[in-house]
């Protein structure tokens, strides 16, 4: 606790008194909470940890390819719901990826009395490596959709193809986890929100912006050994910034956590 100002907002003196030998001064102090949470944490945990890396930066959407089936169907569907999403930037300095989709339509499924269709996404890095042979895959998801009809079907298949590619991307990248600001948030608010993360939320190492969704939302990684997205959502749901509350939205698990604030 050598460091008070970083959790104590301020004091006033309510009474102070001297009888020649001893001063009496009773304070009145606002203390910062949430700060002051992280701070115990940490100094039970033992020594001030060394300053974090720099968040990693949002992996970037090079494209998708599949010619096949009813891959170039949905293909720009699938686009939009990734970087709609803010599970993959469309562009910046991230590492690039490539997913390669494989899709086909079932019909009428027999005694389910639903149209489907099936597919899988293979995300892959996508610079094909230093040999120049194929790129190495990094994760892949299978999925389903069922509706009244085929096109209904493929839809609902792009739905959870999004989802999955976005759980099997936040598997891979271990403990890191992405804070989505719906839109409308000011760049001083997404500072803000930033310097909260980091000073007020325990587990958390590092904050950094690493992207801004195709919709404008702000996305924002955080590393934090440890924590899953459902104890993150627990810690920032209620914090308080100058302009309003931190309220959670969805979660998808590992991974993305989606907020607003709350006036």
């Amino acid at each position: 606790m050598g460091q008070a100002a970083a959790w104590t907002a301020a004091y006033r003196v309510l009474q102070q008194t001297d009888d020649g030998a001893t001063v009496r001064v009773v304070v009145e102090v606002e203390v910062n909470v949430p700060r002051l949470a992280k701070a115990v944490a940490t100094a039970e945990g033992g020594t001030q940890p060394a300053a974090a890396p720099p968040a990693a930066k949002q992996p970037v959407l090079a494209g998708i390819d599949g010619e096949e089936g009813c891959a170039p169907t949905i293909k720009s569907q699938l686009t939009n719901a990734l970087l709609t999403s803010g599970t993959l930037g469309s562009s910046g300095g991230g590492p690039p990826v490539r997913i390669e989709l494989r899709c086909r339509v079932l019909g009428r499924v027999p005694y389910a009395g639903l149209h489907g269709a099936e597919g899988v996404a293979i995300i892959r890095e996508a610079d094909g490596g230093e040999s120049g042979g194929k790129s190495s895959v990094l994760a892949a998801h299978d999925a389903a959709g069922f509706a009244r009809g085929d096109e209904a079907a493929l839809a609902a298949l792009t739905r959870e193809l999004a989802a999955g590619v976005t759980r099997a991307l936040a598997t891979h990248h271990g403990d890191k986890l992405t804070v989505v600001l719906e839109p409308g948030g000011t760049s001083s608010q997404v500072r803000r929100l930033e310097r909260l993360l980091r000073q007020s939320v325990v587990g958390v190492k590092a904050v950094g912006l690493s992207g801004v969704a195709a919709d404008g939302a702000a996305q924002i990684s955080v590393t934090a050994p440890g924590v899953t997205v459902e104890q993150l959502a627990a810690r920032v749901d209620g914090l308080k910034l100058p302009s309003g509350l931190v309220h959670v939205v969805t979660m998808e698990p590992p991974g993305v956590l989606r907020i607003h604030l709350q006036p």
